[in-house]
């Protein structure tokens, strides 16, 4: 299976349309959070609209989990989330936050989600990564945005790469 991964594209059109120029040069695509422009100067229901149109225009299959930006706005359609109902594949995944497809097991992480039951195998669908982790904590040592349950290493059956990774991860704490 080749899979393209993308995130954060606060609402970039040409990033997008990228993703809709090359969508067929993949079997999947997968994008993990923070479609919209919550600081720009478009109006979110616009964005939302034009975002659901590209999702459902691309001639791939489309996993996706929410971002903070999807979901954290006073500003309708985003405040509900309800937006998000309308994108490719929203109801696919069960009750247990899994999905079987192309011969795998994907488990989508909501922004505001709890982690569900992680089963070997699964591929992780998440806009935030493990807490502690280089992507996950600013550069001033303030607020980490990771999942803490993502950086056990009983919850996840492979060996983890070795890099720059946050405190949280490297001493095994949680």
């Amino acid at each position: 299976m080749k899979l393209l991964h993308v995130t954060d594209f606060h609402g970039n059109r040409r990033w997008f349309q990228w993703v809709a120029g090359h969508a067929e040069e993949y079997d999947l695509i997968a994008f993990t959070g923070d479609f919209l422009d919550i600081f720009g100067t478009e109006s979110l229901g616009v964005q939302a609209r034009w975002i659901t149109a590209w999702a459902r225009a691309l001639p791939r299959p489309l996993l996706w989990c929410e971002g903070n930006h999807d979901v954290e706005s006073k500003d309708a359609p985003v405040s509900s989330g309800r937006w998000l109902e309308r994108l490719p594949g929203a109801k696919k995944f069960s009750a247990s936050g899994h999905l079987e497809l192309m011969g795998h097991s994907f488990v989508r992480i909501n922004w505001r989600d709890p982690i569900p039951q992680l089963r070997g195998g699964d591929i992780i669908v998440s806009h935030a990564g493990p807490a502690g982790s280089f992507t996950t904590t600013s550069k001033n040592g303030g607020m980490d945005t990771g999942k803490a349950l993502l950086c056990r290493r009983d919850m996840l059956k492979f060996k983890r790469p070795r890099g720059p990774r946050g405190p949280d991860c490297r001493r095994g704490s949680l």
